[in-house]
């Protein structure tokens, strides 16, 4: 998994690319740590290019909404990419979670 990390003012805008997995959450849930402890409370997430993402993955989005709001911030996610789109409705996430899909994402995920 690669992640991108750009702040500006109080909001992080984060990319990840790859699998995100078990493997990567704990490297996720520290980056994610340090920001809100700088002060970030605003957190967009893009996982256009996740071509695979897990339970553990999922666990650590839901912890940091939860983390985000406390601080009276949000997390939105990002043109989630098709196979992860997928696993967002299947566990229902999607709609716990702010998402914002892009016009070719929607596209493509309505066509499955």
């Amino acid at each position: 998994m690669k992640t991108t990390v750009e702040t500006k003012l109080r909001t992080s805008y984060i990319s990840i690319e790859g699998r995100f997995d078990a493997h990567e959450v704990a490297r996720f849930r520290e980056q994610m740590d340090d920001l809100l402890a700088a002060g970030t409370n605003q957190f967009r997430v893009d996982l256009s290019t996740v071509n695979f993402i897990d339970s553990s993955a999922l666990a650590a989005l839901v912890a940091l909404s939860r983390s985000a709001t406390t601080a009276a911030g949000s997390l939105e996610i990002h043109n989630p990419s098709a196979p992860t789109q997928v696993i967002l409705e299947l566990t229902g996430l999607d709609q716990a979670l702010s998402i914002i899909a892009s016009e070719e994402s929607s596209n493509s995920v309505q066509a499955n």
